[in-house]
């Protein structure tokens, strides 16, 4: 097999119409890795900022049920009987309504500056998140009977919004207590 050395000894370069589409293939290559790098970089933020929110849904939901489980209480529909003995719950609260007293708010305010309560995850959901406020949600998951004992337990939601289409993390958190005596 012999080498044509007359091809290596031309002094032709390559051609306009071949440094074109040399020039065009390398800059589609670029524009593809500029594009995908830059998707990489939104969904590296997106996620940053979710797992941001996440970790402090998980912090307000300590905080929340900490004084949840802290504060005396017991269910709405008892606490008619005394209601000096409630005090984590709204003195007009309903059956349905596990609206915290105005104080525990405040005092919780005090360690989750501008959270809000709203009566249930519905109301939360549908909140736009524009505020990027956070909001919580108590709800009564059950009732159970332990060694004579009644025991209540309520649902702690926080809410947290990152994003700027409302999107939300989300932490939920089950408290069991004694009820009191009626």
């Amino acid at each position: 097999m012999s080498i044509n050395s007359a091809y290596f000894k031309s002094k032709k370069g390559m051609s306009l119409l071949e440094l074109l589409c040399a020039v065009l293939i390398m800059a589609i290559a670029v524009s593809c890795t500029a594009s995908a790098l830059a998707i990489s970089h939104t969904s590296i933020m997106k996620g940053s900022s979710q797992d941001k929110a996440s970790a402090k849904a998980q912090e307000y939901c300590d905080i929340i049920m900490a004084y949840v489980e802290n504060t005396p209480s017991n269910e709405p529909e008892v606490i008619g009987a005394d209601a000096s003995k409630n005090k984590l719950f709204a003195s007009s609260a309903t059956t349905s309504d596990y609206r915290l007293d105005d104080a525990v708010i405040n005092n919780l305010r005090l360690d989750i500056p501008d959270i809000t309560q709203c009566n249930t995850k519905a109301d939360a959901t549908s909140k736009t998140g524009v505020s990027g406020k956070p909001f919580f949600t108590v709800e009564k998951s059950g009732e159970y009977t332990a060694n004579g004992k009644k025991f209540i337990s309520y649902n702690v939601t926080a809410y947290v919004y990152y994003g700027d289409k409302g999107e939300h993390s989300y932490c939920e958190g089950v408290i069991s207590k004694p009820a009191l005596a009626a």
